[in-house]
């Protein structure tokens, strides 16, 4: 802004000042004219350093904030006593909403989910397609923390309630953040299936957490990976053990400083385990639903959520080489991805182990270790392979399963 404008008001009231305080005889022009000079010529540039600063200043545009309509809790229709309702926790009450007035089963449980119903017996008499499920719960804050309610939802829609008041209605996956002030709030979660699979349907209300990208990964990792010993252990299985979506991690022994890698394909808590001989250094956590966590972490092992999802990994077949005379091969099994999107983020350095779930449904890691000779040959089995495949079908010997059409 020009400074003139600034200065001006300030030097026409000095000058009035002492035009006033002269003494009469030196004054050669009537007081009363000066006077009413000086005021106009203030109100002018006082009008014109206002139109400045509206030009000048930015426009905010409001954002509308969203609302949902007023609608009855469901708490009087489950609750028969405030005994009921768990501290930090859920109580879970599953009915059929063709006869929504009976509780089938009730349980207290961390989170919604509802993924498990076709592996939970006592919710066997609940079809899929009219799946019910309110969960409520009172959470105690010491101080204001922002926390994050995760949903992951295929043919499910939900309507979350803090204190009443309705903060997300909807079918869609997504993210909504609250941030809770001190004291007690109720939390309260409604939802009703509208389809033939009840599978995916998940909402976990954790502490707020930075999403990072691959490259402000690298930057929080740059000081482990540019230790020329560090390592990096992955694992990301397609099968994720336990209906309630609790996995349990076993860590081998080593001394070099390590980077734990866990992903997945729905949203998971892992479980580090208490009794670690691993020099885990940081924890980096991956999946396509939002909310994985890890519990049990010891103090002074950062945790980083990456909002890319790693690949699905098999310890047992870590490449597909395909049969040469076949005319359709899968070529789902490939560490090569997962591992370069880990080297991405870590200084170029490929997963030097990789855990997969075990028979006692346990993610052992690593199962298998790989140094550069062995991606060397996995690149080298892929392409024999591969050209294999393309001499074979070059010689006309491959049946084209699309001839007797």
């Amino acid at each position: 802004m020009n400074i003139f404008y600034r200065v001006a008001p300030f030097v026409i009231i000095c000058s009035l000042f002492i035009s006033l305080i002269a003494p009469a005889s030196a004054q050669t022009i009537d007081r009363q004219f000066l006077i009413q000079s000086l005021l106009q010529q203030l109100a002018l540039l006082q009008e014109q350093l206002r139109m400045l600063t509206v030009q000048t200043s930015p426009v905010r545009p409001v954002v509308p904030q969203k609302t949902y309509p007023a609608t009855p809790s469901w708490e009087k229709r489950f609750v028969m006593s405030p005994s009921q309702i768990p501290t930090n926790a859920f109580r879970a009450f599953y009915f059929d909403v063709r006869n929504p007035t009976v509780v089938v089963y009730t349980e207290v449980v961390g989170g919604a989910d509802t993924h498990y119903l076709p592996e939970n017996g006592h919710l066997g008499s609940i079809k899929s397609d009219s799946f019910g499920g309110y969960w409520i719960g009172n959470y105690v804050f010491a101080t204001s923390q922002k926390y994050t309610f995760h949903l992951s939802q295929g043919s499910s829609e939900s309507r979350i309630r803090v204190d009443g008041i309705v903060i997300f209605e909807g079918t869609g996956s997504e993210s909504v953040d609250y941030t809770f002030t001190p004291g007690t709030h109720k939390v309260e979660i409604e939802q009703v299936n509208k389809s033939w699979t009840s599978s995916g349907s998940t909402i976990f209300l954790l502490p707020w957490a930075k999403a990072y990208t691959v490259a402000e990964l690298s930057a929080a990792l740059a000081p482990l990976w540019k230790n020329s010993s560090a390592q990096v252990w992955l694992a990301s299985p397609s099968d994720i053990s336990g209906a309630n979506r609790v996995t349990q991690i076993a860590l081998k022994p080593t001394s070099v400083p390590t980077t734990l890698v866990l992903g997945s394909y729905i949203a998971t808590t892992w479980v580090y385990p208490s009794n670690s001989q691993a020099n885990i250094k940081a924890i980096v956590l991956s999946a396509s639903d939002k909310g994985s966590s890890i519990k049990n972490v010891p103090p002074g092992i950062p945790v980083y959520i990456l909002n890319e999802r790693i690949e699905s990994v098999s310890a047992d077949r870590l490449v597909s080489i395909c049969p040469v005379t076949e005319d359709y091969c899968s070529r789902d099994y490939d560490v090569r991805p997962a591992a370069a999107m880990v080297a991405s983020f870590f200084g170029g350095k490929k997963p030097a182990g990789i855990g997969e779930i075990s028979s006692a449904r346990v993610l052992e890691i690593p199962v298998v270790t790989l140094d550069a000779s062995a991606y060397a040959k996995l690149d080298a089995d892929v392409a024999a392979n591969e050209k294999a495949r393309s001499e074979y079908e070059q010689s006309n010997k491959l049946h084209n399963i699309f001839q007797s059409y």
